[in-house]
């Protein structure tokens, strides 16, 4: 009898997972950026206004953007409205205030988007081997099937934000910034 309650529950949960598989690491990502905006504090001058929106681009990263634009449906961002921009690798800086790079635009080009916004109060969030190098406040790391993510407070600190300890806590890496 126990082996066949053990087998009717191996079915069971084989079943369960088919059914809500594991997110992937580009929804997780998305959680992430809808996330992040919680533990920053912006310079008032931001948000002249109390519906001002928040704004987000992303460059590159179908899949984040398919899925932030989900998860942001009838959802605030530090209590404001919010813009889901998909941007391209050409367009000229907009008023944003967080920008998200994907892997897929390749470093080079990544470098210079984020170089781009370097003092506007911007949150910069890449996905690069090399991201805090390249410029950006906040990077993704995958290891162990794991989306991690590091922080560089300086250069938050330089563009006008502040990261908040907790978000700090919880970072696999937090470092000084660009070199």
């Amino acid at each position: 009898m126990w082996i066949v309650a053990g087998v009717v529950l191996a079915a069971f949960a084989t079943r369960a997972a088919a059914q809500n598989p594991a997110p992937t690491a580009d929804q997780v990502k998305a959680v992430y950026l809808h996330k992040f905006p919680g533990y920053v504090e912006w310079p008032a001058k931001s948000f002249p206004d109390p519906g001002t929106p928040f704004v987000i681009g992303i460059v590159g990263a179908d899949a984040v953007y398919a899925e932030l634009a989900r998860l942001l449906v009838g959802r605030t961002m530090q209590g404001r409205p919010v813009e889901l921009h998909h941007l391209s690798r050409i367009d000229p800086p907009r008023e944003l205030h967080m920008l998200y790079v994907g892997q897929d635009v390749g470093a080079e080009a990544s470098a210079g988007i984020i170089a781009a916004y370097k003092g506007k109060p911007v949150l910069t969030v890449s996905d690069l081997p090399r991201g805090l190098e390249a410029g950006a406040a906040l990077n993704f790391l995958e290891a162990d099937k794991r989306v991690r993510f590091e922080a560089a407070p300086a250069v938050a600190e330089q563009a006008g934000l502040h990261l908040s300890s907790r978000l700090l806590a919880v970072a696999e890496h937090v470092s000084g910034g660009p070199p």
